[in-house]
């Protein structure tokens, strides 16, 4: 009898075991934000060309060319460093969700800016440049009518030219990024266990153990992982270098030799581009040859292990046109990477994650940042701002009728790439995110919109560098932009007006999207994983416009608006996978492959829908599958059987070109009034312990 009780014990914990990691109470995920460079030189580009090779191709080079030149590859596997999801481990090629923190750290520049121009008059700044020929080929006629007669909003361009000797070419050229290590020379890095240093002001005294979210700063103690090694130095200047390559093939800038910075600027910000990161009086008499942004380059320790990286601009022209002011491109910057990130060799997957965040960081840095946004100019050579508020209503599912407010980016690349990509003639532009407070609303793309992309606040490893942040760098009229070069925006794809605006089982009926069952598994939306129906159990009522369940503390992820869909979990759990993750093994019994082109299909095994990772290529608009060494083509919404596979044919592959169709939802399942807590608490602890002593008993 004791063995059936020792069974009755094992398979009790295993039950608890399986609802604890799988099923959610949670409340608004924290999340990260990541990259870096390093070494005490400067490191620059004096001739960037572009190169024929895609962004993955470029990354992947990269890691290929800096493992071969190392003798052991040590994988990082301690989860301690990812705060939001600690069960996760980097070489498995999650480094968790991040969220990223960069109004935070630039909120303080357009403040001191603001404030110093308060005791300037007009006539002490000089008027903006006129607009780029290249942005522009209508600018002579718009120059000649009067503001006053302009729309509302917007603002003319001056034709004055500030230091016009200066310009190098008359057509733009690949951007130019030097990246300026001070690692080795910063006094605010961490170089001892229990060392104290401050962070966010070097006036910090207060501790951060006991510091709250309205410190500014804090006395952080170092501890061993936020050690500078040389392998922090040396893997950061490897990330670093792989993204000037990428910038030099996406951007294209109006270069000037040499590059001087703004005195009035300098001067607003104490001679700094952050505390601790001063900047010589030679970069405003002088200037650095062969550059058009400088990057200050730091490895300090931040408060929230999840942050990777943060990335803010620090010097740019000021010009002043009908008492408004105007910034022009970014000249200098800086980028702080987390050293706890960098201490070890990451994995294929996770240096690409590493680099792709190292861009996020730089494009905030580049101008895609709230404080630059009234700076834009548009393709006729005039200042607007493409923020608008939109006030949005709605009913939830037991009726209750409410508004609220977003805000959104017209700009007119931006505009028009959302009308194409989700066909929808009336798109009023893309949202940006609203939730995660002042550190990701309003610099980043809303994340129910938009689902996968490299400028989302709360980034997952899929991070393709799409023609949607692109139109909105070529928006500000300081970039050309390499289109052709950019990776494609699967998410919402040809999905329609109803999709942008709703989140609804109407609305999203679509393979990967919205979901009823909480732990079912199935295709993420842009098959580039394998994933579960991710449905949490908040604490509290969800505000209105997240309600998508009678029960109004049901939803998906925060981020997302709480909208229900298939997400591959940050820590892997119950062994889906991402299909790109080529650290993966496999299930060798339906020819499993991991790699760049792999993607998720559904396939029937007894009646039973499951899930695996296949090579694919296009023939058209329609799908082939590589199963077990052999193309076979997957026409939509059908069923073909390979190697004794029965495999289900997505219903309108999208990256092929395809117009995906609707399917039926699962009806709502009764787990989702009986989902248990994801976190381990106080009773989940006791009924555990109840478990064992039972247990005990029986088996004297």
């Amino acid at each position: 009898m004791k063995y059936r009780f020792k069974l009755l014990f094992i398979f009790l914990f295993l039950v608890f075991f399986l609802f604890h990691f799988t099923f959610a109470t949670s409340n608004q995920k924290e999340q990260s934000t990541t990259t870096t460079k390093s070494n005490n030189d400067i490191i620059s580009n004096n001739k960037p060309s572009q190169s024929k090779l895609s962004i993955n191709d470029i990354i992947n080079k990269g890691y290929d060319d800096w493992s071969k030149s190392k003798h052991t590859h040590q994988k990082v596997t301690s989860n301690k460093f990812v705060e939001s999801s600690s069960s996760s481990s980097l070489d498995q090629g999650s480094i968790g969700g991040y969220k990223c923190q960069h109004d935070v750290v630039s909120k303080d520049i357009d403040g001191k800016i603001k404030e110093g121009l308060k005791h300037l008059k007009e006539e002490d700044l000089p008027p903006p440049p006129p607009p780029s020929s290249s942005s522009s080929s209508s600018s002579e006629s718009s120059s000649s009518s009067s503001s006053s007669s302009l729309p509302k909003g917007f603002l003319k361009a001056s034709k004055m030219v500030n230091n016009e000797e200066d310009v190098v070419e008359s057509t733009r050229q690949p951007i130019r990024i030097t990246f300026e290590s001070i690692i080795e020379a910063d006094t605010f890095k961490c170089t001892t266990v229990g060392q104290q240093v401050p962070t966010g002001l070097a006036t910090a005294s207060k501790s951060c153990s006991t510091a709250t979210a309205n410190d500014a700063s804090c006395m952080y103690t170092c501890t061993s992982n936020d050690l500078v090694t040389n392998q922090v130095i040396e893997n950061i200047n490897v990330v670093m270098a792989n993204m000037r390559e990428l910038f030099a093939n996406l951007l294209m800038v109006d270069q000037v030799n040499p590059l001087k910075l703004n005195s009035f600027v300098w001067s607003q910000l104490n001679q700094e581009c952050d505390y601790g990161i001063p900047i010589n009086s030679s970069m405003i008499a002088d200037g650095i040859q062969n550059t058009d942004i400088i990057v200050y380059v730091t490895s300090r320790p931040t408060t929230s292990t999840s942050t990777i990286a943060y990335a803010k601009a620090c010097n740019f022209n000021v010009f002043t046109l009908n008492r408004k002011q105007i910034y022009g491109r970014p000249l200098a910057a800086t980028i702080n990477f987390n050293p706890i990130y960098f201490n070890a060799s990451p994995s294929r997957l996770t240096f690409k994650e590493y680099v792709r965040v190292g861009i996020h960081e730089m494009t905030h840095a580049l101008g895609f940042s709230n404080m630059f946004y009234s700076s834009y100019q548009n393709q006729n050579g005039l200042y607007q701002n493409p923020l608008i508020g939109l006030t949005q209503t709605g009913k939830t599912p037991k009726g209750v009728s409410y508004e609220i407010d977003r805000f959104a980016i017209n700009s007119t690349s931006v505009l028009e790439f959302a009308q194409d990509h989700f066909e929808c003639n009336q798109a009023f532009g893309v949202q940006l995110e609203d939730s995660g407070g002042s550190g990701t609303s309003y610099s980043h793309w809303e994340k129910r919109q938009i689902g996968e992309e490299y400028m989302l606040g709360y980034v997952a490893p899929i991070m393709p560098i799409t023609g949607l942040t692109l139109s909105l760098l070529q928006d500000t009229g300081w970039y050309d932009v390499a289109m052709d070069k950019a990776e494609p925006l699967l998410f919402g794809k040809k999905m329609g007006c109803d999709f942008m605006t709703q989140c609804t089982p109407d609305s999203w009926n679509y393979q990967g999207y919205f979901c009823n069952n909480p732990g079912k598994r199935g295709c993420t939306p842009t098959r580039m994983g394998k994933g579960v129906c991710t449905i949490f159990q908040y604490q509290n009522d969800l505000p209105a416009a997240y309600q998508h369940f009678t029960d109004t503390k049901f939803g998906g992820e925060y981020a997302a608006d709480a909208c229900p869909l298939y997400q591959v979990p940050d820590n892997y759990q119950l062994g889906v996978q991402y299909c790109v993750d080529v650290s993966q093994t496999g299930n060798s019994d339906v020819h499993e492959v991991f790699s760049d082109n792999s993607r998720c299909f559904e396939y029937s095994d007894n009646g039973d829908v499951k899930q695996a990772c296949w090579e694919f290529k296009c023939q058209g608009t329609q799908v082939s599958v590589n199963v077990n060494g052999v193309w076979n083509l997957c026409p939509d919404a059908t069923n073909i059987t390979v190697s004794g596979i029965n495999i289900l044919c997505p219903h309108g592959f999208v990256e092929c070109g395809a117009t995906p169709t609707k399917v039926e939802i699962d009806s709502l399942s009764s787990s989702c009034n009986t989902l248990l807590p994801q976190k381990f608490n106080i009773f989940g602890f006791i009924f555990l312990l109840f478990i064992v002593f039972l247990s005990s008993n029986f088996i004297k």
